[in-house]
């Protein structure tokens, strides 16, 4: 154990900061809420929604790494049943933004409770959990704790930098006419649209072919 915990301090550590930084930075379905969020609300209020992704990424990935090895060996299907049900909700969250972006106002925020369901539900605690993170993290409190730590210590900063990113594009439009909130709006809804076809395509295909 010991031996696993130096090798992990020295450059496990080093992996899942790197990696986790690239995967989380990366467009996707909470990003794109925290993008849309910081359009609409101040400061404060978009902390307190990254927190909330934090917590919804600290559950979901732990739920998914200890119990992975027992659902894949006994219930190979719920990876599947899982991908499509995020495909399905990213799709819903695609379809509120859109209509959100109709309105001559945009007044419609994104709610706490769906920021949450989005991350937990988010593909990317799936790749945090099965192949970033290792597995022997989820046997080892000692290493879990660290694990956890170098996610969230990596995860709030790419947050508050797509949270400044809606900031700024509020910014830009307030001195600006010919920059329209409503448009990152609906180039959001498209991209959440599109993640949702490609996970439900991904998935079939993954399914299918086994």
């Amino acid at each position: 154990m010991e031996h696993l915990i130096h090798y992990f301090s020295s450059n496990e550590s080093l992996k899942i900061f790197y990696l986790s930084s690239f995967l989380l930075v990366m467009p996707g379905p909470t990003n794109t809420l925290i993008l849309s969020s910081g359009l609409k609300i101040n400061w404060r209020k978009l902390q307190k929604i990254i927190i909330i992704v934090m917590l919804g990424y600290l559950i979901s990935v732990s739920i998914l790494g200890f119990t992975l090895t027992f659902i894949y060996l006994y219930f190979p299907w719920i990876n599947f049943l899982l991908k499509i049900l995020s495909a399905i909700y990213i799709a819903f969250l695609s379809i509120k933004i859109w209509k959100s972006s109709l309105t001559s106002s945009c007044s419609d925020e994104i709610t706490f409770k769906e920021i949450f369901i989005t991350t937990l539900l988010s593909p990317k605690a799936f790749i945090l959990a099965s192949y970033i993170i290792p597995s022997y993290a989820f046997e080892l409190p000692t290493i879990y704790l660290s694990s956890m730590v170098i996610l969230l210590l990596t995860l709030y900063p790419v947050s508050c930098l797509w949270a400044l990113l809606g900031k700024t594009l509020h910014f830009l439009h307030m001195q600006s006419s010919y920059i329209q909130p409503n448009y990152f709006f609906k180039i959001a809804s498209l991209t959440l649209m599109a993640f949702s076809i490609s996970l439900i395509y991904s998935s079939n295909l993954e399914y299918f072919s086994q």
